[in-house]
């Protein structure tokens, strides 16, 4: 679209006035367009850098990982494929300044090469993005084909011109104009405010894109602390992909900062500070904010959390019992009692609600909560080992004297399971006269 805005004009003035790129970074965007790559097939290693091919009947060795290749002298990986045509597409991106503006360019690169052909290489500007601190972004960049999934699909037939920034409001939208390359030119040039607030090449790498890391860092305070204490794992975490603020734990990540604590697993440390918190431990407590073993730091707190869960939903369940007793003692309180077994297994009717609230808690199934205890017809009872380790819960139809159902630890059948349904088939007659 054509420059409207006072600012949207200068910039569009100063974009006709951008020096082009120098051979040298030329040079570094043809060379870095593509992965140095070998593929073998049939005795033959041919190189993408060169497209010649070598070692005519050679045997290949599947320990052999890279190779210098004799016709161009490049360091290629060796790959077993049949392939015989080589298509890489990538971005590089340059950072500089001009007259008082931050300057982000982004370049779509490519690298084509037939085996046996000489490799063909172009690349091309996408993308430029202007920054200057207390003014909106301006956005120039070249219109794009229509596509669902990808955002570099630019059409290079056309001229760059101003855009209007992508707002991303849901998951299912991005922002096509904020491009994460796969290379950024390693000499740069960056404003003044924006190297005191932190802004390097790591962490553009490592956190956000470049272009959305420096207007990030021009007002969000809580950022530009992440990055100068190289906690880049959390800058990512919380700024890039969540978008949050770090506020509530801003004092453990100072702790680690003074204790040179790296934090490598974000989302994991964010799970254990919240168990941590859970458990009202020390956050201000370098022992328990800078494990030695984060991960298992991580899981001992979540099987502690994960027991004492099971403990109060056992604890609610028995309270909860305790209004069935009586409905429970008299609708099967004729049938408590009734034991029989073997010289392995022992049957016996659960003769309280508590009790099936336990059995249902340690056998990890619902028959306290699907409320198996108020079904006038079924009859609970458990089969266990001559030692009392639970082995399988069993569902008696009353009205039909037959087996319903017999389930072990999690609904899974023990190796147990048809000896302890034969056991109750041959003992049926003790309920038939009760019932």
């Amino acid at each position: 679209m054509k420059p409207k805005t006072k600012i949207q004009k200068e910039v569009w003035g100063l974009h006709k006035q951008l020096p082009p790129l120098t051979a040298k970074q030329t040079d570094f965007a043809k060379n870095k367009s593509h992965e140095l790559v070998g593929y073998y097939s049939c005795g033959v290693t041919w190189c993408v850098n060169c497209g010649n091919a070598n070692g005519k009947h050679t045997p290949f060795e599947e320990d052999l990982k890279e190779m210098v290749c004799p016709s161009c002298g490049a360091k290629i990986k060796i790959t077993k494929n049949t392939k015989r045509k080589h298509d890489d597409r990538q971005y590089c991106t340059f950072i500089t300044t001009f007259k008082g503006w931050q300057v982000i360019r982004h370049f779509a690169t490519r690298w084509f090469c037939r085996k046996g052909d000489i490799p063909e290489s172009w690349f091309a500007e996408a993308v430029q993005v202007w920054i200057k601190p207390g003014l909106p972004k301006v956005v120039i960049a070249r219109t794009v084909n229509q596509s669902l999934y990808r955002y570099d699909c630019w059409n290079f037939s056309k001229p760059m011109e101003i855009r209007r920034p992508c707002s991303v409001s849901n998951y299912y939208q991005y922002d096509r104009y904020e491009v994460w390359a796969n290379f950024t030119y390693p000499y740069m040039r960056v404003l003044p405010i924006v190297r005191r607030n932190g802004f390097n090449l790591e962490a553009a790498d490592k956190v956000m894109p470049p272009a959305s890391l420096i207007e990030k860092l021009l007002v969000d305070q809580e950022l530009e602390f992440l990055v100068k204490t190289k906690q880049y794992a959390l800058a990512h975490h919380f700024k890039h992909k969540k978008n949050l603020s770090i506020k509530e734990w801003t004092h453990a990540i100072k702790i680690c900062h003074r204790n040179r604590y790296k934090i490598e697993d974000a989302s994991m440390w964010e799970d254990y500070m919240g168990l941590l918190d859970y458990f009202q431990l020390d956050t201000h407590n370098a022992y328990y904010v800078c494990p030695k073993n984060l991960k298992k730091a991580h899981d001992e707190l979540m099987k502690r959390k994960l027991r004492k869960e099971e403990q109060e939903k056992a604890e609610k369940n028995r309270k909860d019992a305790e209004k069935w007793e009586n409905d429970y003692s008299k609708t099967k309180g004729v049938y408590f009692g009734i034991c029989f077994g073997n010289e392995k297994i022992q049957i016996a009717v659960i003769t309280s609600v508590a009790d099936i609230a336990e059995e249902g808690a340690m056998m990890h199934h619902c028959v306290y909560a699907s409320e198996y205890f108020k079904k006038e017809n079924s009859l609970i009872l458990s089969a266990r080992d001559v030692n009392g380790n639970r082995l399988e819960t069993i569902e008696l139809d009353l009205r039909t004297l037959q087996v319903v159902q017999s389930r072990g630890k999690f609904n899974q059948q023990t190796p147990y399971h048809d000896e302890i349904v034969e056991l109750v088939k041959s003992n049926i007659g003790k309920f038939q006269l009760l019932a």
